[in-house]
């Protein structure tokens, strides 16, 4: 990860590799961008959990194989009251096409 955050001139990057929805995030700073790399079916309730601590104007994003996973993306980011971004759909061939999903946290 941090040959990548250089290479790309992404630094200042934090990767927690944990079961997010059981580590305590008080230790953490409130974060500006969250990626989500997995949910587990979990998606509306990771999300909530991360609009809690997100910044006002912080970004969500998401990487969905399946339209269902893009469907609880919306509906979580509907029911969240976040701002959905345009999607970048990616398909290189007619196998594996990925939707990048994004919202914005609103002022409350």
């Amino acid at each position: 990860m941090d040959v990548n955050t250089h290479r790309f001139g992404a630094v200042g990057i934090e990767v927690s590799i944990c079961d997010f929805l059981s580590k305590d995030l008080t230790a953490l700073p409130r974060p500006d961008a969250v990626f989500i790399g997995g949910h587990g079916g979990r998606l509306k309730e990771m999300m909530t959990r991360i609009c809690g601590v997100l910044t006002v104007g912080g970004c969500i994003v998401m990487n969905s194989v399946t339209e269902q996973s893009r469907q609880d993306f919306e509906a979580a980011c509907d029911a969240l009251r976040l701002s959905r971004c345009p999607s970048l759909h990616v398909a290189l061939n007619d196998y594996n096409p990925i939707d990048i999903l994004k919202t914005v946290k609103n002022q409350p």
